[in-house]
């Protein structure tokens, strides 16, 4: 989970493991994402809903714990291929600056 003066939200191993991934990143593409989601036994159409819906909800968990309006999670589509989506996170909320 995350903490944030002391409160804990707790998240699903996909959910952390996709905060992990955007977090040592700059940017993700959408398959390495959906790699962390997917089911075999779903089409790729639910798998992309899988996905979208964890994403929201991880950006709705962080926006509670941290008291803001905004999305820490976003999405752009790809300049070379506008099928692609890149997501990014906006490390500011998960890092202290240095002093």
């Amino acid at each position: 989970g995350l903490k944030h003066k002391n409160l804990l939200i707790e998240f699903d191993i996909d959910s952390m493991q996709i905060l992990n991934l955007l977090l040592s990143e700059k940017e993700v593409f959408s398959n390495s994402i959906l790699k962390i989601v997917e089911k075999s036994q779903f089409s790729s159409a639910h798998n992309e809903r899988i996905k979208v819906q964890k994403i929201n909800e991880i950006n709705i968990k962080v926006q509670t714990l941290l008291h803001i309006n905004e999305d820490v999670i976003t999405s752009i589509k790809s300049a070379n291929d506008r099928r692609i989506r890149i997501y990014k996170i906006e490390k500011k909320f998960f890092f202290r600056p240095k002093k």
